[in-house]
């Protein structure tokens, strides 16, 4: 694939992980369904401004777990954790089921960001 990533590793080590998770358990399983590719402005800890960033999210009956895998060493966290340490709005998230993600991956070449998450750039102001 194409790497238009300008931010980094995030968008092509999470997409690649996150191909991987569907590999294992099958795109149409109860257990993929946990899984969503998430898109979204994170604050940067050097210079305090937002900056588009990839993780993967898991949603259990017992946990939220986010995987961030853009260093390459797969570290795991609580949603709640994740959220608070990047100072993370909610509402400008963007999260993709399965389905969703390798459509964008298929059709675009490249890991993201895609269209579906542009207006994060705008608010960004990147």
């Amino acid at each position: 694939m194409k790497k238009p990533d300008k931010n980094g590793k995030c968008f092509e080590n999470n997409g690649r992980w996150f191909i991987d998770i569907g590999l294992k358990y099958g795109r149409e399983s109860k257990y993929a369904d946990q899984y969503k590719l998430v898109h979204g402005l994170v604050t940067n800890a050097i210079d305090g401004k937002p900056m588009m960033h990839c993780w993967i999210e898991e949603k259990t009956d017992h946990n939220h777990r986010v995987y961030d895998d853009s260093r390459g060493d797969r570290p795991v966290f609580t949603k709640d954790f994740y959220y608070a340490m990047a100072r993370i709005n909610p509402e400008n998230i963007v999260e993709m089921s399965y389905k969703e993600a390798f459509t964008f991956m298929s059709k675009t070449g490249h890991y993201g960001p895609w269209k579906n998450s542009e207006h994060l750039f705008k608010i960004a102001g990147r």
